[in-house]
């Protein structure tokens, strides 16, 4: 194993911690997306995510069903964004996949009038020719966000 893998998960060898704002550069295509994603401070943008999407994503916010297709993701994803003020608050850890297209991270996000920044997991894949993302699922407890467990494709239906 290479330095240049030394924060995959196998062996259980431990992530690699991502410093926000300031971060070392990835030689892994999703963590390459994952640091572009981050890089900003401040509140998450929906619509800076949604450009990265595949057209036939596969997106999971929470405890709700699975949907497809970018639309759809970033109708949900700027419910989910809409209320943080700021992504990796006091940590945030990336695991890369040891094909190189599939990305863990472990991450806080902080509310408006919150105290406490909330833990949150999302699974990324990326893949090529374009480097877009086809899945992008986010794992957390969705009651202080006050979400609905429906999703936004179960309510067009």
């Amino acid at each position: 194993m290479n330095d240049d893998t030394d924060w995959s998960c196998q062996d259980n060898i431990m992530p690699k911690k991502i410093d926000l704002p300031a971060r070392a550069p990835t030689k892994s295509l999703p963590m390459a997306v994952v640091e572009t994603l981050l890089k900003k401070n401040g509140a998450p943008s929906a619509d800076d995510w949604g450009e990265h999407f595949a057209e036939s994503i596969h997106f999971r916010l929470a405890s709700r069903p699975v949907i497809r297709g970018a639309a759809l993701a970033r109708a949900e994803l700027r419910q989910l964004f809409a209320p943080i003020v700021a992504l990796g608050v006091d940590f945030c850890y990336a695991w890369n996949s040891p094909d190189d297209s599939t990305a863990l991270v472990e991450l806080d996000f902080a509310l408006a009038g919150r105290k406490d920044p909330i833990p949150m997991v999302f699974a990324i894949r990326v893949l090529m020719p374009a480097p877009v993302i086809h899945d992008l699922r986010f794992y957390f407890d969705p009651a202080p966000l006050n979400l609905s467990p429906v999703g936004l494709a179960q309510r067009l239906h």
